[in-house]
C-alpha cells in the first residue's frame, strides 16, 4: 500500500493497543521506505493521549531512525515527552540505550545535559548497563548520569 494508507493502518492499529506485547510485536516496515514523511507524522503517536500509542511511536523511532541523519531529531522528541507511564518511560530508556550503542556521541551529550526525569534517566542508565552492545567502560560512564 502507499504511505497514506499505511499511516491510516498505523493509526487504526494504535487505537487497539492495550498492552506492551501487542505494542512491541508489530512493526510497520514500510516506514523504512518513507522515513522523510513519517518523521513528521510520528508526533501524532508520541503526542497521543493513549500511552500505548506513545510507546509505539518511540518504538518506530528506535527501529528506523537511530542513525546520524536523524539522531538529533529523535533525541529532541524523547526530551519533549515527560510521561509518568511506566511503559512509555521504559521505551524511552530502551531507545536511549540503543541510541547510545549506535550514535554514542550525540546520545552521550544528551545524557550529560540530563533533560529527562529521574525515573526515565535511571531506567536508561540501567538499560545501557545491561546492553551487550555497549563496552564495559561506557557502562561505567553511564553511572554518572544516575539521578
Amino acid at each position: 500500500c502507499g504511505y497514506a494508507q499505511m499511516l491510516g493502518y498505523m493509526k487504526a492499529f494504535t487505537d487497539k493497543i492495550y498492552n506492551w506485547a501487542i505494542c512491541d510485536t508489530v512493526s510497520f516496515k514500510g516506514v523504512k521506505k518513507h522515513r522523510e514523511e513519517f518523521i513528521a507524522d510520528v508526533d501524532w503517536f508520541i503526542d497521543h493521549k493513549n500511552p500505548w500509542a506513545v510507546r509505539f511511536g518511540f518504538g518506530a523511532l528506535m527501529a528506523f531512525y537511530l542513525d546520524d541523519a536523524y539522531i538529533d531529531t529523535v533525541l529532541e522528541k524523547v526530551e519533549r515527552i515527560d510521561s509518568d507511564f511506566y511503559y512509555v518511560q521504559m521505551m524511552q530508556a530502551w531507545l536511549l540505550a540503543t541510541a547510545f550503542a549506535k550514535c554514542r556521541p550525540q546520545t552521550l551529550a544528551f545524557l550529560e545535559r540530563g533533560p529527562m526525569n529521574a525515573v526515565t534517566t535511571n531506567m536508561a542508565v540501567r538499560k545501557i548497563r545491561e546492553s551487550l552492545r555497549i563496552p564495559k567502560e561506557d557502562k561505567e560512564l553511564a553511572l554518572q548520569f544516575k539521578k
